[in-house]
C-alpha cells in the first residue's frame, strides 16, 4: 500500500510539472504577442487622439489595446454625448488589460459599456467627493458612480464576486455582466435598486440560492440568470411571476416554477456518516506503513506520471489540429440551414438584451459552442434551443429543419418576428420537449385548433408550454397533458364557455394563465377536488362573471389569484382564509359587495393585496394588523365610510396605500412612525378634514402624496427636510391664510398643486423651490402676481388663471427661461 500511495504522489506531482510548464510558456507567448500588438496600435493610434483630443469620440473599438496604453492624460475625453443628460461611453471588440479608474471619472458618466472585450478584474476607487453643476444645480457626489444609469460590463474576463457596493446606483436601471467568470451569491443588497429594469447575469459561475429579497426590485422587466450553477427554490412575488423558464435555464439545481423541476426536501439518508472518531481513523489509516516504500514509490510514480501526462499532451496539441466536434454534423446541419431559412430584422427589438444569435452558427465552431444551443455532453444531440429575442424574420416553415431535431428537449422561440405565419403541424414531431416557448407579440404567430390540441395532448413529456400573445382563437382545451407544470395561454382569442369540467386539472400542473381571452365566458366553476398543485392562477380581463363560489378555498397552495378585470358580483366568501400561502390577491375592477371579510386577516404571507374599484361598502375593518408583509394596499373607488382605518399604521413593509374615492371621514392620525417604507399615498376624493399632520411629509421614502379633493383647512407647523418627495397634490381643500413657507424643506419637490384653496402671497416672500417644475396656484383668490416666482429657476408649466390678479407682469418674469414655462394661462 505504501508503494501504491507512492506511486500516486509522483504521478500528480508529474503533472502538476507538465501543466505549470504549459501555463508558463502559454502566458510568456502571450504576452509578447499582446505587447506588440498593443506597441503597434499605440503608435498608430496615440497621434489621432492627440489631433482629435477636443471632439467627441463616436466610438473607439479598436482590437488587442489596453486601456491604460492610450496614455492616462486623456482623461476628460468625452465619448458619446446624448444631450445634456450625461455622456455615455462605449468601448467594445477586443481591448485588453484592466479598467483604469480614469473611465470611471469622468464626471457626466451616466452610462458605460464595455462588452465583447478582454477586460480582467480591478479595484477602482469612487471614494473622492466632488462638486458638479448640472443642469444649473450645484451638486456634492460623494461616489461618482452613483449617477449611472446602463453598465454593461457583459463578454469579458472579470472574475470574484459581484461587489454589493452595486446597491448604491441608485439611478440604475439596466445591468448586465453577462458572460464572465463571476462567482460566490447573487447579493441580497440588489433588491435595493428600485429603478432598475434589466438585469443579466448569465453564463457566469454564481452559486447559492436566488433570494427572496431580490423581489423588492419593482420594475424590473427582464431577468436573466441561466447557466450558472444556482440552487433551490425560485422565488414569488411582484416582478418574478412574470418571468419565464429562459430566465433561469441551466441552473440544475434551480427547482419551482416556471422550471419543470419540482422543489422537494433532501434525503438525510444520503448525508454520509462517519465509522469512526478522527483518531481512530486517523491511526488506522496510517497502521502498516513504510515510508521509504512511499520513497521509492514516488519516484517511480514521479518518472511514470512525467512520461504519461507529456505524451497525453503532445497527443492533446496535435489532435487539436483535427476537428473534433462534440455536436452531430447531421444536427449542425439542419441547425445551419434553419439559420438561413430566417432573416435578421433590427428593428424587431422586443427585448433589453435581443441579438442575433446565430451570428456564433458557422462550421468552423461546435454547433455545441453556439449561441442559444446546448448539447447532451455524453452523446453530443442537441437537446436546448434558446433563440428568444434573437431578432429572427420570416416564417417557420412546415418542413423545416428544425423539426429534424428529434433530441430536443426545451425549444424557445419567444419574441421574434415571424410575420403573422403559422406554427406548423410538425412540431408534434419534437416528443421529447419538455419545455415549449413560442411566446410572441401582437399575434406575430398563427397556431389551428389542430395542433394545438397535438400540442397539450401528444406531447406527453411536456412540462412548461408558453404561448401568450400567440393567435390561438379556438374553444378552451378541456384534456390537458397529464405532465403539465405550466401553462401560459394569455391574450390567445381563447373563446368558448368554461365549465366545471375545466378543473379537473391535472395534479402536476401549478401554473395556469388565461389573462386577455375577453371571448371567455361562464361562471367560475365550483372545485370538486383538493389534491391540485396549483399555485398561480390568472383568469384576468376575461368574459368570467358570477359569485366566487366557496370551494375557492380548496385551491390551499395558491400563492397567486388575479381576477382583475372580470365580472364576478357578489361578496367575498369566508373560505378565502383556506388560501394560507397566497402572497398576491387581485379582485380589482370587478362588481364585489358587501364587506371585507375578517377571515382575511389570517394570510399572513399576504404581500400584495389588489381590492380597487369595486362596491365594497362600510368601514375598513381592522384586519390588516395581522398582515405583517403587506407591501401594496390598494382600496381605491369603492364606498369605504368612516374614518381612517388604524389598522394599517402597523404594517411597516407597506409601501403603496390607496384609499382614493372613497366617503372616509375625520382628521388623519398624528403619527405614522411605523409606515417607515411608504413611498406612496393616495388618500384624494374623500372627505377627510383638519390639519394634514407632520409625517404625510416627513416619511423618509414618500414619493408622492395626493391629499386633493378632501376638507383639509391647514398643514402641519413642521415639516422636516425631506429629499425624497417629488409630487404633492393639496388642491380642492379648505387651506387658507399665506402660502406655507414650511414647504421649502422639500428640496426635491417637483410637482405642487394648491389650486382651489384660498392662498395668499405676500410681495416680500423670499423663498425658492430648487427642483420644481410644475406649479398650479389657480383658482386661490390670489390678487398680487405671485412674487415668490423670481427664486424659481426650473419652473416649466404655471397654472394661475381664475384669480383676481390685475396690473402689469413684472419685468423680472420676462427674462426667466421662457423656454421651460410650457404653460401660462391667462388671469384677470
Amino acid at each position: 500500500m505504501s508503494f501504491v500511495l507512492g506511486v500516486v504522489f509522483g504521478i500528480a506531482f508529474g503533472l502538476a510539472i507538465i501543466v505549470a510548464f504549459v501555463k508558463s510558456e502559454n502566458a510568456r507567448s502571450k504576452q509578447r504577442t499582446d505587447l506588440a500588438a498593443s506597441e503597434l496600435v499605440k503608435s498608430s493610434v496615440e497621434p489621432v487622439l492627440e489631433q482629435y483630443r477636443p471632439v467627441i469620440l463616436a466610438s473607439l473599438k479598436f482590437s488587442k489595446f489596453t486601456l491604460d496604453t492610450v496614455a492616462p492624460q486623456f482623461t476628460g475625453i468625452s465619448i458619446i454625448e446624448d444631450g445634456s443628460e450625461g455622456i455615455t461611453m462605449e468601448l467594445e471588440m477586443q481591448w485588453d488589460g484592466t479598467i483604469p479608474s480614469w473611465v470611471f471619472s469622468l464626471p457626466l458618466l451616466s452610462s458605460v459599456s464595455l462588452q465583447h472585450n478582454r477586460f480582467r478584474v480591478t479595484t477602482v476607487s469612487y471614494e473622492d467627493s466632488l462638486s458638479l453643476v448640472i443642469k444649473g444645480q450645484d451638486i456634492e457626489l460623494q461616489r461618482i458612480n452613483t449617477i449611472m444609469t446602463t453598465i454593461d460590463l457583459s463578454s469579458n474576463h472579470f472574475e470574484g464576486v459581484i461587489p454589493k457596493t452595486l446597491k448604491d446606483l441608485s439611478s440604475l436601471w439596466l445591468l448586465n455582466l453577462s458572460h464572465n467568470n463571476l462567482i460566490g451569491h447573487i447579493p441580497m443588497e440588489l433588491g435595493q435598486l428600485n429603478t432598475l429594469e434589466a438585469l443579466d447575469l448569465s453564463w457566469n459561475w454564481l452559486t447559492g440560492n436566488i433570494l427572496q429579497e431580490l423581489t423588492r426590485m419593482n420594475f424590473l422587466a427582464f431577468l436573466n440568470v441561466s447557466q450558472n450553477h444556482l440552487v433551490g427554490p425560485i422565488p414569488h412575488g411582484l416582478q418574478f411571476n412574470t418571468f419565464e423558464n429562459y430566465s433561469y435555464g441551466g441552473n440544475l439545481d434551480l427547482c419551482g416554477l416556471p422550471l419543470s423541476k419540482q422543489c422537494g426536501t433532501s434525503d438525510s439518508s444520503h448525508v454520509p456518516q462517519p465509522l469512526e472518531s478522527a483518531e481512530e481513523g486517523e491511526s488506522y489509516f496510517f497502521s502498516g506503513f513504510s515510508w521509504e516504500l512511499v520513497v521509492i514509490g514516488y519516484s517511480f510514480g514521479l518518472v511514470v506520471g512525467t512520461v504519461m501526462w507529456s505524451l497525453m499532451f503532445k497527443y492533446l496539441c496535435f489532435s487539436s489540429s483535427f476537428d473534433h466536434h462534440l455536436c452531430s454534423p447531421t444536427e449542425a446541419s439542419a441547425l445551419l440551414q434553419f439559420k438561413q431559412s430566417f432573416g435578421v430584422d433590427y428593428n424587431y427589438s422586443k427585448c433589453f438584451t435581443s441579438f442575433p444569435k446565430r451570428k456564433s452558427w458557422n462550421e468552423s465552431r461546435d454547433c455545441c459552442s453556439w449561441d442559444g444551443v446546448t448539447c447532451d455532453l455524453l452523446n453530443g444531440h442537441v437537446i436546448g434551443l434558446d433563440l428568444s429575442c434573437s431578432l429572427l424574420s420570416g416564417s417557420i416553415h412546415p418542413n423545416s429543419t428544425l423539426f429534424q431535431l428529434h433530441h430536443l428537449q426545451a425549444l424557445n422561440l419567444a419574441y421574434n418576428h415571424f410575420s403573422y405565419s403559422s406554427i406548423p403541424h410538425n412540431i408534434g414531431r419534437l416528443t421529447n420537449l419538455v419545455s415549449l416557448d413560442l411566446s410572441s407579440d401582437f399575434y406575430g404567430l398563427q397556431l389551428d385548433e389542430r395542433t394545438f390540441e397535438t400540442m397539450l395532448q401528444n406531447l406527453t413529456n411536456l412540462e412548461v408550454l408558453s404561448l401568450f400573445l400567440v393567435n390561438i382563437s379556438s374553444p378552451m382545451p378541456v384534456n390537458i397533458s397529464s405532465s403539465l407544470r405550466y401553462l401560459d395561454l394569455r391574450y390567445t382569442n381563447l373563446r368558448g364557455v368554461l365549465t366545471e369540467s375545466f378543473f379537473l386539472l391535472p395534479n402536476s400542473l401549478e401554473t395556469l394563465k388565461l389573462s386577455g381571452n375577453d371571448l371567455l365566458k361562464g361562471v367560475f366553476p365550483k372545485i370538486h377536488r383538493s389534491n391540485t398543485l396549483l399555485m398561480e392562477l390568472d383568469i384576468s380581463y376575461t368574459g368570467i362573471s358570477g359569485e366566487l363560489p366557496h370551494s375557492i378555498g380548496t385551491f390551499s397552495s395558491l400563492k397567486y389569484l388575479n381576477l382583475q378585470g372580470c365580472q364576478f358580483s357578489g361578496s367575498i366568501p369566508n373560505s378565502i382564509d383556506n388560501l394560507t400561502q397566497i402572497t398576491e390577491l387581485i379582485l380589482s375592477y370587478n362588481h364585489f359587495t358587501g364587506h371585507i371579510p375578517s377571515t382575511i386577516s389570517k394570510l399572513k404571507y399576504l404581500t400584495n393585496l389588489h381590492l380597487s374599484d369595486n362596491s365594497f361598502s362600510g368601514e375598513i375593518p381592522d384586519v390588516f394588523s395581522n398582515l405583517k408583509e403587506l407591501r401594496y394596499l390598494d382600496l381605491f373607488n369603492n364606498s369605504f365610510i368612516g374614518p381612517f382605518p388604524a389598522s394599517i399604521l402597523s404594517l411597516t413593509h407597506l409601501e403603496y396605500l390607496g384609499l382614493s374615492s372613497n366617503s372616509l371621514s375625520g382628521p388623519l392620525p398624528s403619527k405614522a412612525s411605523m409606515l417607515q417604507k411608504l413611498s406612496e399615498l393616495h388618500l384624494s376624493y374623500n372627505s377627510l378634514n383638519g390639519t394634514i399632520p407632520s409625517w404625510v411629509f416627513n416619511l423618509p421614502l414618500l414619493s408622492s402624496s395626493w391629499l386633493n379633493h378632501n376638507q383639509f383647512s391647514g398643514l402641519a407647523d413642521e415639516i422636516k427636510t425631506n429629499p425624497t418627495l417629488e409630487f404633492l397634490y393639496l388642491n380642492n381643500n379648505q387651506l387658507s391664510g399665506s402660502f406655507p413657507q414650511s414647504l421649502v424643506n422639500l428640496t426635491n419637490l417637483s410637482t405642487l398643486d394648491l389650486s382651489s384653496n384660498n392662498i395668499t402671497i405676500d410681495e416680500g416672500m423670499n423663498i425658492t423651490f430648487p427642483s420644481l417644475e410644475i406649479l398650479q396656484l389657480s383658482s386661490c383668490e390670489l390678487k398680487d402676481f405671485p412674487h415668490l416666482l423670481r427664486n424659481v429657476k426650473t419652473l416649466q408649466v404655471l397654472d394661475i388663471s381664475n384669480n383676481k390678479i390685475c396690473g402689469q407682469i413684472p419685468n423680472w418674469f420676462s427674462g426667466m427661461r421662457m423656454g421651460l414655462v410650457a404653460a401660462i394661462k391667462p388671469f384677470s
